[in-house]
């Protein structure tokens, strides 16, 4: 029996500010097996259909179909800080499947102790291997690439290439989309776009199809706009005639016989008749046209370019770390550590997935004292991405005024995200570098920041960043970015920091 999943009719909307507010509506996809991509801008609703395949989410309108109705359903969800019980399964199960992909993943169960010191990058590969061990008819990945070095990428790519039953993967990196789905489906303004070819040959097919309806579009309103001026000419002239027949039924002179009067007023009625008439069957066709408006499908463009400013340091350093050693929790992840940066340094922190990159690049912040300074997370958490959308809401007016349009630039519509309760993981980090862009920080510490991030808005912050005129450490695995907008590399191994 073919196996599916069907959307039908599905709409889903959150609560907000004591609102329902929509992401999508009227959504109809069937997902066969191979390999799907669901991309669209943040906010669009990409983890929120992986929520509904999965049977986390139920939809607000609509129905979620399985055929056959017992299929076994596996989510890796686009956040990592929770430890879910089925990592937990996954670490004490014994035999076959799980044993093989523990030693394929590198996975140790005791890691699980220390869950909370882990780096991001280590706790995506357990999710990834609890997911995969379980041999479902469904994988639902959500940024399944996010928070791993290229070695682990590799692996997971080769892994997920196997694999035969329904997948379903969100993520914004192009290559893992290339290298894994022959189908896309754009999530865009609250509809879905489906095309049958990978991401770079949709992507070309859905800006030549967004251009067309933007013309459709312009074409319809232009000729609705000239029935407008059509009907109010008509409308004018209409009430000419009723004035005309009106005076000639009032201003009868003595000399003027019953049938010449009568003619006249005949006369005025008959054009107020034809056009009232013409009037009517105007007016009916500009509806008609306003009705082919809105089915146009079309997507308000929203981004532009950013400016990230610097500010003034205390002195030339920003930043001086010097210690006998750096530690996550109560291990040990670096040695002594001797490291200053000058306020116009411009470096790139590498090493592996545990190396102990993040915990380094947290200490390096802490250390900037009075300096004000951008610490950007690798991952948030619900309580932080909370405080993000809180930190917007508080600013003055003016400040909020920059911060909402600076928003807009990133590609985000600013009063849907700032009335959510819960944005977004890359609504959130745009809300944290848009409080940034507002302060002016003297450095920017940057953890994976394009983590999360939409296609679009990563390439507005890589051109922000090469003007950023402030020191900058960042942490990638795009290499890509790096050597845009980096020109040092401080690399950690077995411990060590070495500088180049």
């Amino acid at each position: 029996m073919p196996r599916s999943i069907d959307l039908l009719r599905v709409a889903f909307a959150y609560p907000s500010a004591g609102e329902l507010a929509p992401v999508f509506s009227d959504v109809s996809l069937r997902f066969t097996p191979g390999w799907t991509a669901i991309v669209g801008p943040n906010g669009s609703g990409k983890s929120t259909l992986a929520g509904l395949l999965a049977g986390d989410l139920r939809p607000t309108a609509g129905s979620v179909v399985s055929s056959p109705g017992d299929l076994s359903v596996a989510r890796v969800s686009q956040l990592v800080e929770v430890l879910v019980p089925a990592v937990r399964a996954f670490a004490d199960r014994g035999g076959g499947e799980a044993v093989r992909w523990r030693a394929e993943l590198g996975l140790t169960a005791g890691d699980l102790d220390r869950w909370p010191t882990l780096s991001p990058g280590e706790r995506k590969r357990w999710q990834l291997g609890a997911a995969l061990a379980t041999g479902p008819d469904v994988l639902v990945l959500d940024e399944p690439d996010a928070h791993l070095d290229e070695p682990g990428r590799r692996f997971v790519l080769e892994a997920l290439r196997r694999f035969r039953g329904i997948g379903v993967l969100v993520s914004h990196r192009r290559d893992v989309l290339e290298a894994l789905a022959k189908r896309t489906v754009f999530l865009e303004g609250g509809a879905a776009y489906d095309y049958a070819c990978a991401f770079g040959e949709a992507r070309e097919s859905r800006e030549r199809d967004r251009i067309a309806g933007q013309d459709a579009r312009r074409r319809l309103r232009a000729e609705r706009d000239q029935l407008t001026a059509s009907l109010h000419e008509l409308k004018a002239r209409q009430r000419g005639a009723e004035r005309q027949k009106i005076a000639g039924n009032r201003m009868k002179s003595a000399r003027d016989s019953d049938a010449r009067s009568f003619a006249g007023t005949f006369a005025a009625s008959k054009a107020s008749g034809a056009l009232a008439r013409r009037a009517q069957a105007t007016e009916s066709r500009r509806a008609r046209i306003e009705a082919q408006i809105e089915r146009v499908p079309f997507t308000r463009e929203l981004g532009g370019s950013i400016v990230l400013r610097a500010g003034s340091a205390a002195g030339s350093r920003v930043a001086t770390l010097v210690t006998d050693a750096v530690m996550a929790g109560d291990a040990r992840v670096l040695g002594h550590t001797s490291l200053t940066l000058e306020r116009t340094d411009r470096v790139r922190l590498a090493g592996p997935n545990g190396s102990g990159k993040s915990t380094l690049l947290r200490r390096l912040a802490n250390s900037a004292g009075s300096n004000l300074v951008l610490h950007l997370e690798q991952s948030l958490t619900d309580r932080e991405r909370r405080r993000a959308v809180d930190s917007v809401r508080a600013l003055g007016p003016a400040d909020r005024g920059r911060a909402l349009a600076l928003l807009a630039a990133l590609g985000s519509d600013p009063d849907k995200v700032v009335r959510a309760e819960l944005p977004s993981p890359g609504e959130a980090k745009k809300l944290l570098l848009v409080r940034a862009l507002v302060a002016e920080p003297v450095a920017l510490f940057l953890d994976e920041p394009t983590n999360d991030l939409d296609l679009p808005t990563t390439e507005r912050l890589e051109r922000a960043l090469v003007a950023y005129e402030g020191a900058l450490v960042l942490v990638t695995h795009d290499d890509s970015l790096a050597r845009a907008t980096t020109e040092r590399t401080w690399t950690i191994r077995e411990g060590l920091v070495e500088l180049a």
